[in-house]
């Protein structure tokens, strides 16, 4: 039984494996095995053995049910059912253990479903039994079941064979060629190649296997040459040479001339997946992207998801990853998940672009997690590692976990080199870090720094307004610089140009008006802020911008309006202890203690813990003038946490009592928690020297009240002051001493001097008599507290009226017997007091 001639399909075991000169040479894509081996058959198609099935001839039946049996199973084998083939084969093998054909296609069969050991051992069977069945094709489908099993050497064996009974057999040599290149035996590929050549010059196999054996050995050049002449000998496998060229200008990085041989493979055949997605990285790296996500595309469209499918749309995602359009990319990855393409690399790329979506939307803090799970899953992120690490760092700052960021960003720089906006964002980071430390000046630093990247971006000088503002308050009254604030200001003023509607720039500029004194422009920008808020969720909430119009109107007098901003303040944020000590400040100047009260309660209801609160609501006790109270206050606050300043706060309680020894007392222990503290000294020595004056009730010698002025003269004549007693106090204080010793002209020069150091007040002695009091107007916040604060006792406050500083001098006019001197006081004097007390000026006229 000879071979014969069917109409041919494709069957998929006979092209390329692994490599693309597997055998294809042998057996073409376009037609069957034993189509192009014809011979003398009884079948001369697949239409008769068609025919044979339909047939009822009984005559001879047992002669012909074998070869039935074996049309069926080309019938089904062309069909595509392979299952059904091979048991049609298997059972006419059974009637008849000679029927070559049945052998023969049952080994296509078993390719065909990749089962290739029973594949070898029906063509071995077959050539065990008839060595020339179908000339050469049998040894060469051998050795393919050979290879596909792995094991070379009996495919080699198989087509040594092969070549030894048929050594013009150009095939067997291309075959063996392939071999060796995979075994990367170059030598003698080459030899097989070239014999190809010589037995064929007209076939471009033959170069292109000599091109890839040079290739092997590192004969780029000589490749090149092969690979050229093969598009010019076989245009019919002009494809496969253009390919190889491409890859290797690829190699040389001669981006041009690949994308030339793959445009030349594109003219004919446009639908060639693998040359598609090839260009598409031939483009990347012409930094051509427009062109890359066109072939990337294309590759896509032609591939019908295979390998190259799912390559493109990596390729594809990973394009739109690193030119951030990251709804693009998750676009694509999701079209992977729906194909169930759920390869690793697929996973990896759909966490990313979540999380960087999640920042983008504002969730950061579920943007971070997953980052973060990313890093911690993947030893190797490849490209996305670096921009994983980029941006889970700029979510830190977002969450202001600015350490956190910093390890990101110096992880960062340990793998790349950094980009202007990954250095801008670091010099943001490390300023904010700065403000932590306390090193307002080196944040400074950092945001001039981050400014000169990119001078039109707005953070920075924000930033660098606020920490300006910072370093302002942070800084005692005598030593603060105007410049941080006019510095603040033009960042303020150049940041508001291009962001016209952002509501911290108006509060933040309202600060600065504030801080200037300029109350009426610091309400305006406080009301800017309040009308164009937004609720973001932002530190900076509307309750802040009430409080700080409110305490702008308060400086400015406007107690009512200042005392209804401060309720709306603590209505938007309950939290806001400022607002509540204010507004007690507020209702004790408008007459409503128990608003007052109730505003002491709730500082102390916000947070007991705090030490913070207690001191506010002492503050406020004093300003209703419960003195004891506030003490309490005071005495919570240290109890909680060891204060100086509650402590302070306390000494002032005791002398507003007339509790001069427990203020002593108290002083002498806020010492031993600031030893060094000088001022704090020079209240302690002012207070003994007073109380020992005062002890003359007891002792009745005169020595005390020396005692006490020398003490006090040598106060005076230190440079500096205390906390609570100013030098005009220690003037007050010593000329009382001087007035009782007997003293009368230093007591006057006392009273005289103790008076002009008083603020708001004239230094000269026409300003005394003209007694005339100052407008209160734009009050700054510390006067305010000192206005509504009589026990303050810092020296900003009045000690005695002035007119009992006009009424001490008369008096010692009188001791002296200066009548004259006397009687030019007593005019002024009256103008001071009301009418009541005007009986007594009259009567000491008279006298």
């Amino acid at each position: 039984r000879t071979s014969r001639s069917i109409n041919a399909r494709k069957p998929r075991v006979h092209t390329a494996t692994g490599d693309r000169l597997s055998l294809t040479a042998v057996v073409p894509r376009s037609q069957s095995v034993v189509h192009k081996f014809n011979g003398s058959s009884r079948f001369n198609s697949s239409k008769k053995s068609t025919k044979l099935l339909e047939e009822d001839d009984t005559d001879d039946l047992g002669q012909r049910q074998d070869e039935i049996l074996c049309a069926k199973g080309i019938h089904d084998l062309d069909s595509g059912n392979c299952k059904a083939a091979i048991t049609s084969f298997s059972r006419a093998i059974k009637i008849n253990p000679n029927m070559y054909d049945a052998y023969f296609y049952r080994g296509i069969a078993y390719l065909d479903i990749e089962s290739y050991r029973k594949a070898a051992q029906s063509f071995e069977i077959l050539l065990s039994i008839n060595a020339r069945y179908h000339n050469q094709t049998a040894y060469i489908l051998l050795a393919l079941a050979y290879k596909k099993m792995t094991a070379p050497i009996d495919a080699l064996k198989t087509l040594n064979t092969c070549i030894a009974r048929y050594p013009s057999f150009v095939e067997a040599y291309i075959a063996r060629g392939e071999l060796y290149i995979g075994t990367e035996n170059w030598s003698k590929a080459l030899t097989d190649f070239n014999i190809v050549k010589d037995l064929n010059p007209s076939n471009a196999i033959g170069y292109i296997g000599l091109g890839d054996a040079l290739k092997g050995i590192g004969n780029l050049k000589d490749a090149l040459y092969e690979y050229n002449c093969a598009t010019q000998i076989d245009p019919a496998n002009a494809n496969i040479a253009h390919m190889k060229l491409a890859s290797l200008f690829f190699y040389f990085k001669n981006f041009d001339l690949a994308l030339e041989n793959l445009d030349r493979l594109l003219e004919r055949d446009s639908t060639n997946p693998e040359a598609h997605f090839f260009r598409g990285k031939v483009a990347r790296k012409l930094l051509n992207n427009n062109e890359a996500y066109l072939s990337f595309e294309q590759a896509l469209k032609h591939s019908e998801m295979g390998s190259i499918g799912s390559k493109s749309l990596y390729e594809l995602a990973k394009l739109k990853i690193k030119n951030k359009d990251f709804y693009g990319a998750f676009y694509d990855l999701r079209r992977a998940m729906t194909l169930k393409l759920r390869h690793k690399k697929f996973m990896t790329c759909i966490t990313f672009t979540e999380g960087v979506i999640c920042l983008i939307k504002r969730k950061t803090k579920s943007g971070v997690s997953k980052l973060t799970k990313l890093l911690e899953r993947s030893n190797s992120l490849g490209f996305l590692h670096t921009m994983t690490l980029m941006y889970r760092a700029y979510g830190y700052s977002v969450l202001d976990q600015h350490e956190n960021a910093a390890k990101d960003y110096k992880a960062l720089a340990r793998l790349v080199r950094l980009d202007k906006v990954t250095n801008f964002n670091i010099h943001l980071n490390n300023g904010v870090l700065a403000i932590k430390s306390d090193k307002k000046e080196v944040a400074i630093g950092y945001f001039t720094k981050a400014h000169k990247i990119f001078a039109e971006s707005i953070e920075p000088m924000i930033y660098r307004a606020m920490t300006m503002i910072k370093c302002y308050l942070d800084e005692k009254a005598a030593k603060r610089s105007p410049k941080l604030l006019r510095d603040a200001g033009l960042d303020l003023d150049r940041t508001l140009k291009k962001r016209k509607d952002e509501y911290y720039l108006y509060f933040f500029r309202g600060l600065i008006y504030y801080y200037v004194k300029n109350f009426v422009q610091a309400m305006k920008q406080f009301e800017l802020a309040i009308d164009k808020h937004e609720d973001d969720k932002g530190k900076i909430t509307l309750g802040r911008c009430y409080l700080g119009r409110g305490r702008a109107y308060a400086c400015m007098g406007m107690y009512k309006e200042a005392f209804d901003d401060f309720t709306k303040a603590v209505n938007d944020d309950e939290t806001l202890a400022d607002a509540y000590f204010n507004r007690g400040k507020c209702a004790f100047l408008l007459g409503e203690p128990g608003q007052a009260f109730h505003d002491f309660q709730q500082l102390i209801r916000l947070d007991e813990d705090n030490p913070e609160s207690h001191i506010k609501a002492g503050d406020l006790l004093m300003i209703t003038r419960s003195f004891q109270d506030a003490s309490k206050a005071y005495s919570n606050a240290h109890n909680i946490k060891k204060s100086p300043k509650a402590l302070l706060q306390k000494v002032k309680c005791s002398l507003c009592i007339s509790n001069i020894d427990g203020a002593v007392g108290e002083i002498t222990e806020l010492l031993h928690l600031t030893p060094h503290d000088r001022k704090a000294i020079i209240d302690r020595d002012c207070m003994q020297a007073i109380k020992n004056g005062l002890l003359l009730k007891v002792d009745k010698s005169q020595e005390l009240y020396k005692k006490s002025i020398k003490e006090l003269t040598r106060l005076i004549n230190m440079p500096d002051k205390g906390y609570i007693f100013s030098k005009g106090d220690m003037h007050l204080y010593r000329a009382v001493f001087n007035f009782y010793d007997g003293e009368y002209e230093k007591a006057i020069e006392g009273f005289t001097r103790a008076f002009q150091s008083l603020p708001r007040h004239g230094r000269s002695k026409s300003d005394i008599r003209a007694g005339k009091k100052k407008k209160k107007q734009n009050l700054t916040e510390e006067e305010l507290d000192t206005e509504i604060s009589e026990a303050s006792l810092t020296g900003q406050n009045v000690p005695l009226h002035p007119s009992e500083y006009y009424y001490n001098i008369l008096i010692c006019h009188l001791k002296l017997k200066e009548l004259d001197k006397g009687l030019e006081l007593i005019d002024p004097l009256k103008e001071l007091l009301p009418d009541k007390s005007r009986f007594t000026l009259e009567f000491l006229k008279g006298l």
